[in-house]
């Protein structure tokens, strides 16, 4: 690895050159490869930080809960509302309220994408 300071080459956990610390290593938990920011730049799954969920690719959300959120009351946008996403949940009610085929076509598209397991929650994690 290179020393993000000097740009030396080294392997241990400080530069031999400068003395700064290398920073940790991150890989992608879908494909494998390294990765920088906060996304896979050669599959755009999303990295984890240190401290988030346990689970790489999954959030805190269950998908069967929001599966039965959808089928039952996904016009009014409440399995949005249950992933955090607020903002589209009052869409997707607005939609449901003045034009209720969209609405309902809306939660038909989002229950297609929770049961293939698609479906993400506010901070862009897959349901569990």
């Amino acid at each position: 690895m290179r020393c993000p300071n000097c740009g030396q080459e080294f392997t241990s956990a400080f530069c031999p050159n400068c003395g700064t610390a290398s920073r940790p290593q991150r890989f992608c938990p879908q494909c494998g490869s390294r990765a920088e920011g906060h996304y896979c730049s050669f599959c755009g799954t999303r990295i984890p930080a240190a401290g988030e969920y346990p689970f790489a690719e999954q959030g805190a959300k269950k998908k069967w809960v929001a599966f039965f959120l959808c089928l039952f009351l996904g016009g009014l946008g409440m399995h949005r509302f249950y992933v955090g996403k607020i903002g589209t949940g009052i869409v997707w009610l607005a939609l449901f309220v003045f034009a209720p085929g969209l609405g309902i076509l809306a939660a038909l598209v989002d229950l297609i994408l929770i049961v293939t397991g698609k479906f993400r929650d506010k901070q862009g994690w897959y349901l569990r």
